[in-house]
């Protein structure tokens, strides 16, 4: 610093010339620093408004630095918008880190979350065994870009999308409706059983819950889901290959119908086990198998009080049959052995296997051709099953089971269905 004694000691002719010049280097300092505080911050606020589909890699910084300095910032995808300096922010990489921003600006602002959502790389399933939380940080970071993509995808068939009047006319059979429709209203379930074979003790199937339109649009629904471009992680811990159903924007419609048929249904089969509130919430996925992928399922139960396994079908197959195991004489079920037997069943198109999702079974090897599989878990509220059966002074009532949740269009007598 001069101090002002300092500067008159200069001779006459320099004091001018010295008092400009040292001026200008203050506003050049100053405006430099100006010009640096504004660049930084609307960095920051480019950086936080365009963070979920930005991707600033290492060659974005290498054309702007020189070796050795290496990426100052990282950014990271999916809703997490936040600044991770690896160390203190050197000037050359702070420019650098706007160039790369800036060249990226055009296509980040023209960029759909569909787009981006299809750039993006997956860890591959490999695992056949406790693989639920396989490549978990991945679907986590990425979940919010992931749920706007799907929302983006256009659906090759809409009605598929919404629980309504028009729903059940295309999709489920009028026998099953009827049933459900004078269980509903007169407390009886007598026609809605009989629609029922039990092949194995604790296991009835039946191919009148569902029209052939629902089988036939949801496979090349699903045909279009997976070619879709879109990550799809894998739908449980054995199976690596099928969609988790309500990721991909059927949760509002299979909850629906879970409501008003499927959860009564299984309270109808499996009084002893299940009321309303047993089976409030679902998980609904898809299974494929096929040469190349998953050709068997290792014996298991599900995370469920009630599974429905309805065959969509899809290639000609050969192979491939569901074997249930009967009860070792450990658990809730052993005191009564008849409600849980062996055997296999042969998976037909149309084919829904109900049954308790404690009863041990496996998907026996799949010889030829590839198979399709709608799967719903059964479960109440945050997930929970129960496995403790209910004494018959504490178990629900027919009317209770078919009108615990209302509809919202009505319904109509069974003699119109």
């Amino acid at each position: 610093a001069i101090s002002e004694r300092s500067i008159w000691l200069l001779p006459p002719s320099f004091q001018h010339q010295f008092t400009v010049c040292f001026s200008s280097i203050c506003f050049v300092y100053f405006f430099v620093c100006v010009f640096f505080v504004f660049f930084l911050s609307l960095n920051v606020v480019a950086l936080s408004l365009l963070a979920p589909r930005l991707v600033v890699v290492e060659s974005d910084f290498r054309r702007f630095l020189l070796p050795p300095v290496e990426p100052a910032l990282a950014v990271k995808r999916m809703g997490r918008r936040q600044l991770r300096p690896s160390r203190p922010i050197a000037p050359c990489a702070f420019f650098a880190l706007v160039g790369a921003c800036l060249q990226q600006l055009p296509r980040v602002l023209s960029e759909s979350a569909l787009e981006a959502a299809r750039a993006l790389v997956p860890p591959a399933p490999s695992v056949s065994k406790d693989g639920e939380f396989e490549g978990h940080d991945f679907w986590e970071e990425h979940d919010e870009l992931l749920t706007k993509a799907w929302k983006e995808l256009r659906p090759v068939h809409p009605s598929l999308y919404t629980f309504d009047r028009d729903f059940e006319d295309r999709y489920i059979v009028p026998d099953f409706r009827s049933g459900a429709e004078i269980a509903r209203t007169r407390g009886d379930e007598s026609a809605l059983l009989s629609l029922f074979e039990e092949p194995i003790p604790g296991v009835f199937a039946t191919e009148k819950i569902f029209a052939p339109a629902f089988l036939q649009e949801l496979l090349s629904e699903l045909k279009h889901i997976q070619n879709s471009g879109i990550p799809k992680r894998r739908p449980n811990g054995m199976n690596r290959y099928g969609v988790i159903l309500d990721q991909v924007g059927f949760k509002a419609t299979l909850q629906e119908l879970c409501r008003q048929y499927l959860a009564p249904l299984a309270g109808a089969l499996f009084p002893e086990l299940v009321k309303p509130e047993d089976a409030e919430e679902h998980y609904a996925f898809t299974i494929q198998y096929e040469g190349g992928g998953d050709v068997a399922l290792a014996e298991h139960g599900d995370a469920s009080v009630v599974t429905i396994n309805l065959c969509l079908g899809e290639d000609a197959w050969e192979g491939g049959s569901v074997r249930f195991h009967a009860s070792d004489g450990k658990g809730y079920l052993s005191p009564d052995r008849s409600k849980q037997g062996s055997g296999d069943v042969n998976m037909t198109p149309g084919l829904a296997l109900i049954h308790r999702g404690q009863h041990k079974h496996q998907a026996l090897q799949l010889l030829t051709g590839r198979r399709t599989n709608l799967v719903i878990w059964l479960m109440g509220r945050h997930d929970v099953v129960r496995v403790a059966p209910y004494p018959s002074s504490e178990q629900a009532t027919v009317h209770e089971r078919w009108n615990a949740y209302p509809t919202s269009f009505g319904s109509r007598p069974p003699e119109e269905l």
